[in-house]
Protein backbone atom coordinates (compact mmCIF):
# COMPACT_ATOMS: atom_id res chain seq x y z
CA UNK A 1 0.00 0.00 0.00
CA UNK A 2 2.89 2.47 0.70
CA UNK A 3 4.16 1.62 -3.36
CA UNK A 4 0.66 2.61 -4.00
CA UNK A 5 0.44 5.66 -2.47
CA UNK A 6 3.83 6.67 -3.45
CA UNK A 7 3.27 5.82 -7.05
CA UNK A 8 -0.09 7.70 -7.12
CA UNK A 9 1.21 10.76 -6.19
CA UNK A 10 -0.91 10.69 -2.77
CA UNK A 11 1.71 12.14 -0.04
CA UNK A 12 -1.03 11.99 2.98
CA UNK A 13 -2.31 8.37 2.39
CA UNK A 14 1.50 7.83 1.94
CA UNK A 15 2.26 9.26 5.46
CA UNK A 16 -0.24 7.12 7.04
CA UNK A 17 0.96 3.54 5.29
CA UNK A 18 4.53 4.26 6.09
CA UNK A 19 4.02 5.06 9.66
CA UNK A 20 1.69 1.96 10.17
CA UNK A 21 4.36 -0.07 8.11
CA UNK A 22 6.98 1.17 10.65
CA UNK A 23 4.79 -0.23 13.08
CA UNK A 24 4.40 -3.77 11.80
CA UNK A 25 8.21 -3.95 11.01
CA UNK A 26 9.58 -3.05 14.63
CA UNK A 27 6.68 -4.95 16.22
CA UNK A 28 6.68 -8.26 14.24
CA UNK A 29 9.99 -8.20 11.68
CA UNK A 30 12.76 -7.25 13.80
CA UNK A 31 12.93 -9.65 17.13
CA UNK A 32 12.73 -12.82 14.57
CA UNK A 33 15.91 -14.38 11.69
CA UNK A 34 15.41 -12.36 8.84
CA UNK A 35 15.34 -14.43 5.66
CA UNK A 36 16.69 -12.58 2.54
CA UNK A 37 13.42 -11.41 1.41
CA UNK A 38 12.35 -10.27 4.57
CA UNK A 39 15.20 -7.72 4.10
CA UNK A 40 14.75 -6.73 1.09
CA UNK A 41 11.86 -5.43 1.89
CA UNK A 42 12.85 -3.64 5.18
CA UNK A 43 15.94 -1.82 2.99
CA UNK A 44 12.60 -0.71 0.31
CA UNK A 45 10.96 0.79 3.22
CA UNK A 46 13.91 2.63 4.92
CA UNK A 47 14.68 4.15 1.54
CA UNK A 48 11.45 5.46 0.60
CA UNK A 49 10.65 6.76 4.22
CA UNK A 50 14.36 8.62 4.25
CA UNK A 51 13.26 10.10 1.27
CA UNK A 52 9.21 10.95 2.06
CA UNK A 53 10.85 12.37 5.63
CA UNK A 54 13.07 14.76 3.64
CA UNK A 55 11.12 16.17 1.07
CA UNK A 56 7.47 15.89 2.53
CA UNK A 57 7.35 19.13 5.05
CA UNK A 58 3.61 18.79 6.32
CA UNK A 59 4.88 16.14 8.92
CA UNK A 60 3.56 18.13 11.67
CA UNK A 61 -0.07 17.72 10.52
CA UNK A 62 0.38 14.03 11.25
CA UNK A 63 2.15 13.77 15.19
CA UNK A 64 -0.92 12.48 16.45
CA UNK A 65 -0.28 9.42 14.12
CA UNK A 66 3.18 9.37 14.73
CA UNK A 67 2.90 9.50 18.72
CA UNK A 68 0.13 6.54 18.66
CA UNK A 69 2.51 4.13 16.85
CA UNK A 70 5.18 5.29 18.82
CA UNK A 71 2.77 4.72 22.17
CA UNK A 72 1.63 0.79 20.20
CA UNK A 73 5.46 0.07 19.98
CA UNK A 74 6.52 0.84 23.21
CA UNK A 75 2.96 -0.89 24.81
CA UNK A 76 4.02 -4.05 22.76
CA UNK A 77 7.40 -4.39 24.13
CA UNK A 78 8.97 -4.28 20.72
CA UNK A 79 10.77 -1.12 20.96
CA UNK A 80 13.65 -3.24 23.05
CA UNK A 81 14.27 -5.04 19.93
CA UNK A 82 14.67 -1.60 17.66
CA UNK A 83 18.92 -0.64 17.74
CA UNK A 84 17.65 3.52 16.80
CA UNK A 85 14.91 5.52 18.48
CA UNK A 86 11.79 5.60 17.90
CA UNK A 87 11.88 9.11 16.53
CA UNK A 88 14.05 10.85 13.87
CA UNK A 89 15.97 12.29 16.99
CA UNK A 90 19.89 13.11 16.65
CA UNK A 91 21.89 9.95 18.67
CA UNK A 92 24.50 10.16 21.11
CA UNK A 93 27.90 10.18 19.29
CA UNK A 94 30.06 12.20 19.54
CA UNK A 95 33.19 11.26 17.69
CA UNK A 96 31.98 10.65 14.21
CA UNK A 97 35.11 10.87 12.18
CA UNK A 98 35.98 7.20 14.46
CA UNK A 99 32.67 5.93 14.74
CA UNK A 100 31.94 5.63 11.08
CA UNK A 101 34.55 3.63 10.45
CA UNK A 102 32.92 1.11 13.17
CA UNK A 103 32.14 -2.35 11.56
CA UNK A 104 28.43 -2.85 13.18
CA UNK A 105 27.45 -6.52 14.26
CA UNK A 106 24.55 -8.30 12.53
CA UNK A 107 21.93 -7.06 15.19
CA UNK A 108 22.39 -3.48 14.69
CA UNK A 109 23.17 -3.80 11.21
CA UNK A 110 20.06 -5.17 10.93
CA UNK A 111 17.91 -3.38 13.10
CA UNK A 112 19.30 0.14 13.30
CA UNK A 113 16.33 0.49 11.24
CA UNK A 114 16.28 4.10 9.97
CA UNK A 115 20.04 4.13 10.13
CA UNK A 116 20.83 6.18 13.29
CA UNK A 117 24.30 5.29 14.38
CA UNK A 118 27.33 5.37 12.25
CA UNK A 119 28.92 2.40 11.33
CA UNK A 120 29.57 -0.13 8.48
CA UNK A 121 27.58 -2.56 7.56
CA UNK A 122 29.04 -5.39 5.28
CA UNK A 123 25.88 -7.15 4.22
CA UNK A 124 24.16 -3.87 3.83
CA UNK A 125 21.55 -4.49 0.36
CA UNK A 126 21.27 -0.65 -0.50
CA UNK A 127 24.10 -1.22 -3.13
CA UNK A 128 22.42 -4.13 -4.66
CA UNK A 129 18.92 -3.01 -4.55
CA UNK A 130 19.26 0.86 -5.21
CA UNK A 131 23.19 1.24 -6.69
CA UNK A 132 23.58 3.40 -3.77
CA UNK A 133 25.63 2.75 -0.61
CA UNK A 134 24.60 2.37 2.81
CA UNK A 135 26.86 5.16 3.73
CA UNK A 136 24.73 7.84 1.84
CA UNK A 137 21.64 6.89 2.89
CA UNK A 138 23.06 7.62 6.88
CA UNK A 139 24.23 10.86 6.17
CA UNK A 140 20.74 11.87 4.44
CA UNK A 141 19.50 10.52 7.73
CA UNK A 142 21.85 12.65 10.08
CA UNK A 143 20.90 15.66 8.09
CA UNK A 144 17.10 14.90 8.65
CA UNK A 145 17.89 14.51 12.44
CA UNK A 146 19.68 17.52 12.32
CA UNK A 147 16.93 19.14 10.84
CA UNK A 148 14.64 17.85 13.29
CA UNK A 149 17.09 19.25 15.84
CA UNK A 150 17.12 22.43 14.32
CA UNK A 151 13.11 23.01 14.24
CA UNK A 152 12.74 22.15 17.89
CA UNK A 153 11.94 25.73 20.07
CA UNK A 154 14.20 26.86 22.09
CA UNK A 155 12.83 24.55 25.63
CA UNK A 156 13.22 21.74 23.87
CA UNK A 157 16.36 22.13 22.85
CA UNK A 158 17.95 22.97 26.40
CA UNK A 159 15.86 20.27 27.86
CA UNK A 160 17.42 18.29 25.33
CA UNK A 161 20.90 18.94 26.51
CA UNK A 162 22.37 19.50 23.23
CA UNK A 163 23.90 22.97 22.86
CA UNK A 164 24.54 25.52 20.09
CA UNK A 165 28.32 24.95 19.93
CA UNK A 166 27.57 21.24 20.07
CA UNK A 167 24.79 21.13 17.51
CA UNK A 168 27.43 23.35 15.31
CA UNK A 169 30.07 20.27 16.29
CA UNK A 170 27.79 17.66 14.69
CA UNK A 171 26.82 19.50 11.60
CA UNK A 172 30.19 20.62 10.78
CA UNK A 173 31.17 16.55 10.80
CA UNK A 174 28.51 15.39 8.82
CA UNK A 175 29.25 18.32 6.20
CA UNK A 176 32.98 17.00 6.16
CA UNK A 177 31.64 13.93 5.46
CA UNK A 178 29.13 14.87 2.84
CA UNK A 179 32.10 15.82 1.46
CA UNK A 180 34.27 13.68 1.02
CA UNK A 181 31.87 10.80 0.28
CA UNK A 182 33.01 9.75 -2.90
CA UNK A 183 36.54 9.32 -0.99
CA UNK A 184 35.17 7.06 1.61
CA UNK A 185 32.59 4.77 -0.62
CA UNK A 186 35.69 3.45 -2.79
CA UNK A 187 37.52 2.03 0.47
CA UNK A 188 34.72 0.54 1.65
CA UNK A 189 32.54 -0.16 -1.01
CA UNK A 190 34.94 -2.30 -3.54
CA UNK A 191 33.79 -3.21 -6.75
CA UNK A 192 35.36 -5.84 -9.30
CA UNK A 193 37.51 -4.48 -12.04
CA UNK A 194 35.66 -4.69 -15.03
CA UNK A 195 36.18 -7.32 -17.32
CA UNK A 196 34.30 -6.53 -20.34
CA UNK A 197 32.46 -3.23 -22.04
CA UNK A 198 28.91 -4.22 -20.22
CA UNK A 199 30.69 -4.69 -16.63
CA UNK A 200 32.40 -1.60 -16.89
CA UNK A 201 29.02 0.35 -18.43
CA UNK A 202 27.46 -1.20 -14.74
CA UNK A 203 30.93 0.47 -12.70
CA UNK A 204 30.31 3.65 -13.85
CA UNK A 205 26.38 3.53 -13.69
CA UNK A 206 26.95 2.82 -9.86
CA UNK A 207 29.44 5.66 -9.74
CA UNK A 208 27.06 8.04 -11.12
CA UNK A 209 24.32 7.07 -8.77
CA UNK A 210 26.55 7.58 -6.04
CA UNK A 211 27.85 11.14 -7.69
CA UNK A 212 24.02 12.31 -7.83
CA UNK A 213 23.63 11.28 -4.55
CA UNK A 214 26.27 13.15 -3.11
CA UNK A 215 25.57 16.57 -4.78
CA UNK A 216 22.14 15.70 -3.65
CA UNK A 217 23.02 15.66 0.26
CA UNK A 218 24.89 18.82 -0.18
CA UNK A 219 21.99 20.47 -1.36
CA UNK A 220 20.05 19.03 1.36
CA UNK A 221 22.09 19.75 4.00
CA UNK A 222 23.53 23.35 2.89
CA UNK A 223 19.86 24.68 2.51
CA UNK A 224 18.01 23.27 5.67
CA UNK A 225 21.05 23.42 8.21
CA UNK A 226 22.67 26.47 7.37
CA UNK A 227 20.21 27.74 4.77
CA UNK A 228 22.81 29.04 2.39
CA UNK A 229 21.27 31.16 -0.50
CA UNK A 230 20.19 28.89 -3.29
CA UNK A 231 23.02 30.84 -5.64
CA UNK A 232 25.44 29.40 -3.75
CA UNK A 233 24.83 25.63 -4.80
CA UNK A 234 24.33 26.19 -8.27
CA UNK A 235 27.74 23.56 -8.97
CA UNK A 236 26.04 20.74 -7.37
CA UNK A 237 22.35 21.34 -8.52
CA UNK A 238 24.12 21.28 -11.95
CA UNK A 239 26.07 17.93 -10.67
CA UNK A 240 22.77 16.43 -10.19
CA UNK A 241 20.67 17.55 -13.51
CA UNK A 242 24.08 16.63 -15.23
CA UNK A 243 23.53 12.98 -13.84
CA UNK A 244 20.13 12.78 -14.82
CA UNK A 245 20.67 13.72 -18.63
CA UNK A 246 23.38 10.90 -18.39
CA UNK A 247 21.15 8.81 -17.05
CA UNK A 248 18.25 9.46 -19.93
CA UNK A 249 21.02 8.55 -22.18
CA UNK A 250 21.61 4.96 -20.92
CA UNK A 251 19.24 2.04 -20.09
CA UNK A 252 19.23 2.80 -16.62
CA UNK A 253 16.99 5.52 -17.08
CA UNK A 254 14.52 4.60 -18.45
CA UNK A 255 10.82 3.52 -16.99
CA UNK A 256 10.83 2.52 -13.89
CA UNK A 257 14.80 3.22 -13.65
CA UNK A 258 13.77 6.83 -12.65
CA UNK A 259 12.07 5.93 -9.68
CA UNK A 260 15.52 5.82 -7.97
CA UNK A 261 16.44 9.55 -9.39
CA UNK A 262 13.36 11.15 -7.75
CA UNK A 263 14.53 11.90 -4.70
CA UNK A 264 18.18 14.11 -5.67
CA UNK A 265 15.60 14.91 -8.62
CA UNK A 266 13.39 17.19 -6.51
CA UNK A 267 15.80 18.25 -4.16
CA UNK A 268 17.95 19.94 -6.88
CA UNK A 269 15.19 21.12 -9.02
CA UNK A 270 13.67 23.01 -6.05
CA UNK A 271 16.84 25.15 -5.61
CA UNK A 272 17.59 26.71 -8.80
CA UNK A 273 16.37 30.15 -10.21
CA UNK A 274 17.82 29.87 -13.62
CA UNK A 275 14.93 29.17 -16.33
CA UNK A 276 17.01 26.94 -18.53
CA UNK A 277 18.00 24.65 -15.95
CA UNK A 278 14.28 24.94 -14.59
CA UNK A 279 13.32 23.77 -17.90
CA UNK A 280 15.59 21.20 -17.99
CA UNK A 281 14.20 19.65 -14.75
CA UNK A 282 10.87 19.59 -15.76
CA UNK A 283 11.54 18.27 -19.28
CA UNK A 284 13.32 15.02 -17.42
CA UNK A 285 9.99 14.69 -15.08
CA UNK A 286 7.72 14.83 -17.97
CA UNK A 287 10.10 12.28 -20.08
CA UNK A 288 10.37 10.04 -16.94
CA UNK A 289 6.70 10.43 -16.57
CA UNK A 290 5.69 9.54 -20.05
CA UNK A 291 7.81 6.69 -20.05
CA UNK A 292 6.71 4.77 -16.90
CA UNK A 293 3.08 6.10 -16.89
CA UNK A 294 3.58 6.84 -13.32
CA UNK A 295 1.39 9.65 -11.50
CA UNK A 296 4.18 10.23 -8.64
CA UNK A 297 6.48 12.05 -11.61
CA UNK A 298 3.93 14.89 -12.76
CA UNK A 299 2.79 14.98 -8.78
CA UNK A 300 6.48 15.98 -7.73
CA UNK A 301 7.47 18.36 -11.10
CA UNK A 302 4.36 20.22 -10.41
CA UNK A 303 5.02 20.34 -6.19
CA UNK A 304 8.43 21.79 -7.30
CA UNK A 305 6.32 24.35 -9.76
CA UNK A 306 4.76 25.84 -7.48
CA UNK A 307 7.72 25.74 -4.65
CA UNK A 308 8.99 28.16 -7.97
CA UNK A 309 6.17 30.20 -7.89
CA UNK A 310 6.66 30.79 -3.83
CA UNK A 311 10.08 31.57 -4.24
CA UNK A 312 9.54 34.12 -7.55
CA UNK A 313 7.12 35.87 -5.65
CA UNK A 314 9.00 36.49 -2.58
CA UNK A 315 12.15 37.62 -4.31
CA UNK A 316 9.43 40.16 -6.29
CA UNK A 317 8.78 41.74 -3.03
CA UNK A 318 11.64 41.63 -1.60
CA UNK A 319 13.05 43.43 -5.02
CA UNK A 320 15.52 40.82 -6.39
CA UNK A 321 12.88 40.07 -9.36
Amino acid sequence: MVQIAILSGNRDEAEYFFLETEKFIRTKGLNRRKSRKVRLLHHCYVFERLSHESTFTQNTLNLDHRNRVREAIEASGASAYSQDSLSFRLTTWSNLDQEIHKVKGQEEGENDLHLQHPGIWSATLYPEIFGVPELHLFMLSLVIRLAREKEQNQDELINSGLTLKEFMARAKAVERWIKQLHVLRQSIWMVEAPVDPEHQQSVNLLNSLADTMQHALSVYFYRRIYDLDPSMLQKHVLGVRDRLLEFDASDAGMGYGSLRLIWPAFVAACETDDDDIRASFVQWFECAAKRSGLRIFTETKERIEQIWIGRDSTDRQNGFG
